[in-house]
């Protein structure tokens, strides 16, 4: 019986990116990848968490990738009896190395998400998508409202969950491309050393290593499995 896993992608970022994994995992995991910033009623962090645990009906791994990180991070602080293991991929518990947020989020309110959209879309992969992907990841990004994309930067602009990091007892696996352009490694390792129980693996990837080196991730994913299977 395939495990399910719940995945959720970052800001403007398609449910797509989580295609290649899957595809790799085969009958050992249903991944659901989720729409989170056109399905959920609230996108700010703690909105969006409790959308996600509204479609959780057991025990189940979670993954985010960028903002999904901290999404899934929110998640399993707040109803850890939903999160049996968390996966973390190039993202962070804040936004203090995350450049000047409060500019983008000004920038956004004065001419719109097309340029933010073009601009993730070029940061968030080291191997670039094939044409087909990333028109429609292009498609995807323009069709967010602005109010979601700024209540999702907003939110995520002032929560800090470092702090949640030492009370989180599920497994963890933190997962880091090294050559990504947006989370330094820094914020990957001190993730790792925030949460007791959690393992880091660094990747030849950019910004989006489910999508840019799948089967990196489909291994972290297996030995993540097993650890929640000791417990």
């Amino acid at each position: 019986m395939a495990r399910t896993v719940f995945a959720l992608p970052g800001t403007f970022c398609a449910p797509l990116v989580f295609e290649p994994l899957q595809q790799l995992l085969g009958p050992r995991f249903e991944v659901r990848a989720l729409s989170w910033m056109t399905d959920a009623a609230d996108r700010s962090l703690s909105g969006a968490a409790e959308w996600v645990a509204g479609l959780i009906s057991a025990p189940a791994i979670v993954m985010g990738h960028s903002t999904g990180g901290a999404i899934a991070l929110q998640l399993a602080a707040t109803r850890p009896d939903l999160v049996s293991g968390l996966m973390l991929l190039n993202t962070g518990p804040n936004m203090k190395c995350h450049g000047d947020v409060a500019s983008l989020i000004e920038d956004m309110e004065r001419n719109g998400t097309a340029e933010v959209v073009d601009a993730v879309l070029e940061r968030s992969f080291r191997t670039s998508p094939t044409p087909d992907d990333l028109r429609r990841l292009r498609d995807y990004g323009r069709s967010i409202p602005l109010v979601a994309a700024l209540e999702a930067l907003r939110s995520q602009h002032v929560i800090d969950l470092e702090p949640e990091l030492a009370s989180l007892r599920m497994p963890v696996s933190v997962v880091h491309g090294r050559f990504d352009p947006v989370r330094s490694l820094n914020v990957a390792e001190g993730m790792a050393e925030g949460a007791p129980d959690s393992s880091l693996r660094i990747v030849e990837a950019g910004h989006s290593p489910m999508y840019e080196v799948p089967d990196a991730v489909a291994d972290v994913l297996d030995e993540l499995a097993r650890r929640v299977a000791n417990r």
